[in-house]
């Protein structure tokens, strides 16, 4: 971090395999500059606050929206009514909200702060799905990708146990985030699953972030 151009971090082992194919895929630029990778945990960017406050260096982070239900705290969609984020990054740093309905509403300014800007899940489409993780944020945005090659996924079943064998688009998309919760102890395998498909697309809000950062 102490020699880089720019800086990322990110969550998890998914990120962080996936992170070069999708910066060529969206921010070329990027591959000709110095920018170090920092896979961070759970929601734990906030602790490297002071840190990059002193460094001064640009940086993105990219985390999950991470919504839960306010009454029990239980991991729920984003679209759960009254439901609130449990990433203490998105509450106590950047943009500052426990809302789930405020962070969906807030502008590309209020993720940004000086040389640091945040990253989390958004609708892929003017009042579509939104998505709780990385997991099902591209699920949502390869429905139609993943309901064509499914049979060529070692995660297969997983899809199946909730689409059926041969799904449509719109099945997919409407099940991401049960089949991202089948995926949760495989998010490893997913990511290279997802290596060997062909014609994705990185999700908006990476796109946008590493857009940002380019």
């Amino acid at each position: 971090m102490f020699f880089a151009d720019k800086v990322i971090l990110i969550e998890g082992t998914a990120e962080r395999l996936l992170l070069p194919e999708m910066v060529r895929r969206c921010a070329e630029g990027l591959l000709h500059q110095y920018v170090s990778v920092i896979e961070v945990g759970d929601a734990y960017a906030v602790r490297f606050r002071e840190l990059l406050d002193f460094l001064n260096v640009k940086t993105l982070v990219i985390t999950d929206i991470d919504s839960v239900n306010p009454t029990d705290q239980k991991a729920c969609p984003p679209s759960t009514a009254q439901a609130v984020t449990s990433n203490s990054t998105l509450k106590n740093w950047l943009p500052g909200h426990s809302s789930i309905a405020k962070l969906l509403d807030v502008g590309s300014d209020a993720k940004e702060h000086g040389h640091v800007r945040v990253a989390y899940q958004v609708p892929e489409k003017q009042a579509g799905v939104c998505a709780r993780s990385f997991e099902d944020a591209f699920i949502i945005a390869n429905a139609a990708v993943l309901a064509r090659d499914l049979r060529h996924l070692e995660l297969r079943r997983a899809f199946v146990q909730e689409v059926g064998a041969d799904p449509a688009p719109e099945d997919v998309e409407g099940h991401a985030f049960a089949i991202a919760k089948r995926l949760s102890k495989h998010k490893t395998d997913f990511a290279f699953d997802v290596m060997l498909l062909e014609d994705w697309a990185v999700p908006r809000y990476i796109a946008e972030g590493l857009q940002w950062l380019a």
